[in-house]
């Protein structure tokens, strides 16, 4: 019975870190807004999505479609091409990706990317001007005003409800442009005459690297987020980041 009870222990322990392992891929970063009243995502994107959720924090899902598989944007991120910051000017907190505006080629070919930001929020908010800020329907807004002593305890009141204090979580997902065209474009008849669309099918192997990945990607190759910069380098030719070779980004 003990020996049964060893065992079950450690495939517990082993499931829970494959489980941490596989999200600390997909996890960018957390920030703390520090009660600003405006977040503003200052960099490159093609467009802004929101929407309510029932969690206590801010979830900003940063998804990235690129002309090139995981293998090379797992190098790109390595190098930090993803890599957040932040500052705060005023009420506003900024969120910047300094490098996202870099040039970037590999073997001579351009990077085609783009990001599109997805963003999940507890209570009042609302995107206005690219600005994430918190919105209140104008009843309770009225309600304040009538309930204050003066408009200054009113603004107040309002300023205060306004300020952020839930932290963002950040997490960077990505979908090989490839794929997607593959997906649209390759159809097959069913049995019953239909047009149906049908993805590449992975063997085991390649299966297993993209799920633990966190990437969207295609039976293109072999290598994956996994695989070694020389190794990648040498399937698709040298990465240049800003007129930098990606061997000095990771150094």
């Amino acid at each position: 019975m003990n020996k049964i009870l060893f065992v079950l222990a450690l495939i517990c322990i082993s499931n829970s870190g494959f489980a941490q392992d596989k999200a600390s891929k997909t996890l960018v970063k957390s920030m703390d807004p520090k009660e600003t009243s405006a977040i503003n995502f200052d960099f490159r994107n093609k467009g802004i999505e929101s929407g309510p959720w029932d969690e206590g924090i801010i979830r900003v899902e940063l998804e990235v479609t690129a002309n090139f598989p995981e293998a090379v944007l797992a190098q790109l991120v390595k190098a930090g091409r993803y890599s957040l910051s932040s500052s705060i000017n005023g009420d506003v907190f900024n969120i910047m990706a300094k490098n996202l505006d870099k040039a970037v080629t590999i073997g001579g070919k351009d990077l085609d990317d783009h990001v599109r930001i997805i963003i999940q929020t507890p209570g009042y908010y609302a995107v206005n001007e690219g600005m994430l800020q918190k919105s209140f329907p104008g009843d309770l807004v009225g309600e304040i005003v009538g309930r204050a002593a003066s408009k200054e305890d009113a603004e107040k009141v309002i300023s205060g409800m306004r300020k952020i204090k839930e932290k963002i979580d950040f997490n960077i997902r990505f979908v090989y442009e490839k794929d997607k065209e593959k997906d649209k474009d390759k159809k097959v008849k069913n049995n019953e005459g239909e047009s149906t669309v049908t993805r590449p099918q992975l063997n085991d192997q390649e299966g297993e690297g993209l799920r633990n990945s966190g990437f969207i990607g295609g039976k293109e190759d072999k290598l994956n987020a996994d695989s070694s910069l020389k190794d990648v380098q040498s399937r698709y030719g040298d990465i240049i980041m800003g007129g930098m070779p990606l061997d000095d980004f990771n150094d």
